[in-house]
């Protein structure tokens, strides 16, 4: 099965660690970057505030030139705060078989009242419209799920947090460090 997973592929423990396990368990895996479009001031702003500016708009037209390149049969949006619905729904129309979201991160707890930031009402703006587009949603909480439903989606999973033994094990601390951490 050829995947495409949709994220900004930085961090150790997430894409990079679940592409690992896909490709280990036989599938191909096509990262496709965010981190190049938002890392500037504008593109920063755009991913932060939740808004479709220039760089959201070339985030999306590269991502449906790279299924339009690679026929994947998922496409799996890591996070896909800035994924626009029409994209989604171009996406769909090129014949992926399968749009899945994975969202470790509290999306409905701007709309449940949630003490956060007032830029996370915005920033989950562009994830919520496509909530219903995607065929299925991988999250950490059950209130995410019944969000979901509300919003019309209609398969939502709970996925558990993971560990990566290669990078989260137990640490030596020197005699130094264990002294100034040492609890009671």
């Amino acid at each position: 099965m050829k995947i495409i997973i949709v994220g900004d592929w930085v961090q150790l423990m997430y894409e990079k660690a679940f592409a690992a396990a896909l490709v280990e368990l036989g599938h191909e895996v096509i990262a496709f970057s965010s981190n190049q479009y938002f890392t500037s001031i504008i593109g920063r702003g755009e991913s932060k505030f939740g808004f479709c500016g220039l760089k959201t708009i070339s985030f999306n037209a590269d991502l449906k030139e790279c299924v339009r390149n690679e026929l994947p049969d998922v496409l799996l949006a890591w996070r896909g705060t800035n994924i626009m619905p029409t994209t989604l729904l171009k996406i769909k129309k090129m014949g992926v078989k399968h749009l899945s979201s994975y969202n470790h991160d509290d999306f409905s707890g701007p709309s449940n009242g949630a003490p956060v930031p007032w830029h996370h009402r915005m920033l989950w703006r562009l994830f919520l419209k496509c909530a219903p587009i995607y065929d299925s949603h991988f999250v950490k909480r059950q209130s995410n799920i019944d969000h979901l439903h509300r919003l019309g989606a209609s398969k939502a999973y709970i996925m558990p947090m993971w560990f990566v033994p290669s990078i989260h094990f137990p640490s030596q601390l020197t005699a130094a460090e264990q002294q100034r951490y040492e609890t009671d």
